[in-house]
């Protein structure tokens, strides 16, 4: 599905402002990680992620967040290194993500596997 919701990318203790420009029941597009470096982020690692949740009836962020363990997959480079994107496949998911798929699937969001 596409999407364009707000999360946070967590390496051990740093934090990373990124978006989550696709996402499905089991996998993730992040796009624009906040400045990390090819080297803390590489294909077959697990990483945690946190998903902004939103309000069914404002679709606006509640200021709760879904909690995510994922793998990464691939990871997407600029030409001077720089990442702008990565994909993930979803190994954890909290109950507040499953909830948040419940309310995306009662808006008739077109979500897939």
């Amino acid at each position: 599905m596409s999407a364009n919701f707000e999360a946070e990318l967590i390496l051990g203790k740093k934090r990373y402002k990124t978006a989550i420009e696709n996402f499905s029941e089991n996998g993730i597009l992040m796009t624009n990680p906040e400045k990390i470096s090819s080297i803390e982020v590489i294909a077959g690692t697990t990483i945690d992620l946190e998903l902004d949740l939103i309000s069914p009836e404002t679709l606006k962020p509640t200021g709760e967040r879904a909690k995510l363990s994922c793998k990464v997959l691939r990871v997407k480079k600029t030409h001077d290194g720089i990442i702008n994107s990565i994909g993930l496949e979803i190994i954890e998911k909290s109950p507040e993500y499953e909830e948040f798929l419940k309310i995306l699937y009662s808006l008739n969001w077109n979500i897939s596997d």
